[in-house]
């Protein structure tokens, strides 16, 4: 990504120009953005209250048997991927051979990986100590082809910032998800109502997909399209291991070390930290990289884009993840019920990882849409050298807490990697646009003090007292930043 500080003198038309590029481009992300967090707000809330009424159906067992063959089909699609989705996005000009490409290869993929679980699916049950898991893995492996048969306009509309079609398609799957799901989970009790819901999610999508981004496809592997697909995707592929490691890996130990049940508490304890941290800034990203790819060449706009999503994730993301850490303990047994309250600590601690990865997500994107893909492989490696290391002992001395902790620290060792590299791209006057950061910092550090201090205090009555008070300095010190400063900052940036 060319960002030089040196720049050439601009006559007045090219000035006019300017202007009215960047006007264009902030009514797309601002018509995009609203689209986009609307559609998330509709689709995690159907989501989170199918997941209240799943849990008074079904038992954590069933969970983590879903929960266990999930994390095998996300292994071998994660260490499988192709990258083709950011390749198109990425990509300035996509063609239609472009697109038939990266429908064939990902059918030829759907394809080859579906044999491959179904062959190898009691070896893997056998390996991970869950006899029931090797059925159930045959029948989930249809969705790998299932999913591999949609559309590839699909990533155009996210290239072209089209969120209004994409969000119709992620609704209307999640509204069929959603209702099948409830329906079989009433009538079976058993975790194959997961199943069955999501795999007719999956071929409803498939066929809902060529109906919301119409593509004429047949096969294709035409070799100039193949070259500029994997030049970029490469890193993504690469990316994608470290990621899954680092994501998922932690399914596995606590499977194995904890057993289904287990499993199940910590999917539980990882549900709303995964929403606020990953799921909402998953979306933002949505229009975040394609944008930062249209201003490439725009310092001063990539600039004011990164201060603005910084200042949104310490406004939203950052107040959100500390009040379910503080409330986590009435929370759940509230909305769970009290078989799942072995997740209220792990998901105390996870609150800690939502923040760290909200926070990477938003330079993650940025790396991405400059065009520095290698940037984003070299730090998840790192990550994955400090998780594996640490998730076994952790898992084995503390259980589902010490796997929680071995997350929220490699994350945060993730952080200060975005940071680093971020500085590297753009200089040292980035550094403004990492305030919010620093203010989060101080208010996970009071409320960490004041969890810390409930615990270590015998007396039931103090230990409360002392952690609503420290909870509520850092609230009310966080408040004032936010509407003194933080909210005056995004009015600036997004009229400059």
């Amino acid at each position: 990504m060319a960002m030089s500080s040196n720049h050439a003198p601009v006559t007045s038309g090219e000035a006019d120009s300017v202007a009215t590029g960047a006007v264009r481009i902030r009514h797309r992300v601002l018509e995009a953005g609203g689209w986009a967090m609307a559609g998330f707000a509709v689709e995690k809330g159907i989501g989170f209250l199918q997941l209240i009424v799943l849990t008074r159906l079904l038992l954590p067992g069933d969970f983590g048997l879903m929960a266990a063959s999930a994390a095998v089909l996300l292994a071998i699609q994660t260490f499988s991927e192709l990258g083709l989705e950011p390749a198109v996005i990425a990509k300035p000009n996509v063609t239609d051979e472009d697109l038939r490409v990266a429908w064939t290869l990902s059918v030829i993929r759907g394809f080859v990986l579906t044999l491959g679980l179904w062959g190898l699916a009691d070896v893997i049950a056998g390996s991970l100590r869950i006899p029931e898991l090797g059925f159930f893995l045959r029948v989930h492996a249809a969705g790998v082809l299932l999913q591999s048969l949609h559309s590839p306009a699909l990533f155009v509309l996210l290239k072209q910032l089209d969120l209004r079609r994409r969000v119709s398609f992620d609704l209307s799957r999640r509204l069929v998800e959603s209702a099948v799901t409830i329906g079989l989970a009433w009538w079976w009790q058993s975790a194959w109502a997961l199943l069955g819901g999501q795999l007719v999610a999956f071929l409803f999508g498939s066929l809902l997909s060529f109906w919301i981004a119409p593509c004429r496809i047949r096969w294709s592997l035409d070799r100039t399209a193949l070259q500029s697909l994997w030049s970029y995707g490469r890193y993504q592929n690469v990316t994608a291991w470290f990621l899954f490691t680092v994501m998922s890996g932690g399914d596995f130990v606590v499977g194995r070390l904890q057993g289904v049940g287990g499993l199940g508490q910590y999917q539980l304890a990882m549900a709303i930290p995964t929403m606020i941290g990953i799921r909402a800034m998953s979306v933002i990203s949505q229009i975040s990289l394609p944008t930062y790819a249209l201003m490439q060449k725009d310092r001063a706009g990539v600039l004011r884009a990164l201060s603005l999503q910084m200042s949104l994730t310490g406004m939203l993301v950052v107040p959100s993840a500390m009040a379910v850490a503080i409330l986590a303990p009435y929370l759940v047994p509230f909305l769970f019920g009290p078989a799942w309250s072995a997740a209220v600590e792990p998901l105390r601690v996870l609150c800690l990882f939502a923040i760290a990865a909200a926070f990477c997500s938003v330079m993650a994107a940025f790396h991405c849409g400059a065009n520095r893909p290698e940037l984003q492989t070299k730090i998840w490696a790192v990550m994955c050298a400090c998780y594996v290391p640490t998730v076994i002992p952790f898992t084995i001395a503390w259980g589902l807490v010490g796997a929680a902790w071995a997350l929220a620290l490699t994350f945060l060792v993730g952080l200060g990697l975005h940071l680093k590299a971020t500085v590297q791209i753009l200089g040292v006057e980035v550094t403004s646009a990492f305030e919010p950061l620093r203010w989060a910092g101080g208010l996970v550090a009071l409320v960490g003090c004041g969890v810390a201090l409930s615990q270590a205090v015998p007396s039931l009555w103090i230990a409360q007292w002392l952690a609503a008070l420290c909870g509520l300095a850092g609230v009310s010190v966080y408040g004032w930043h936010l509407w003194s400063r933080e909210s005056l900052r995004l009015r600036m940036l997004w009229g400059s």
